[in-house]
C-alpha cells in the first residue's frame, strides 16, 4: 500500500504507463495488450458476481457486526 501510494504521489504512475505503452513489456503489439485487458477485465467481473452468489448470507440469529468480524477474520487468518 505505501508503495503504490509513493508511486502515485511522485507522478511515476504516468511516467511507468508512458514507458509501458512505448516498450510493450508483456504483450508485443497494440492489438494483443487490448485482447488481454478486455478479457482480463471481463475474468474480473465474473469473478466479482460469483463472490457474491456464493458467499454465505447472514443468518437470522448474527448481527451485521458479527457477520462482518467472522468475514474479515477469514480474510486474515
Amino acid at each position: 500500500m505505501l508503495a503504490a501510494g509513493t508511486i502515485h504521489w511522485a507522478s511515476y504512475d504516468e511516467k511507468i504507463s508512458q514507458w509501458a505503452v512505448k516498450e510493450k513489456p508483456f504483450y508485443t503489439t497494440q492489438e494483443n495488450t487490448s485482447f488481454w485487458s478486455d478479457r482480463n477485465i471481463s475474468i474480473l467481473l465474473y469473478e466479482m458476481y460469483l463472490s457474491v452468489l456464493l458467499t454465505p448470507s447472514i443468518g437470522e440469529d448474527e448481527s451485521l457486526a458479527q457477520y462482518a468480524w467472522e468475514k474479515q477474520k477469514g480474510a486474515w487468518w
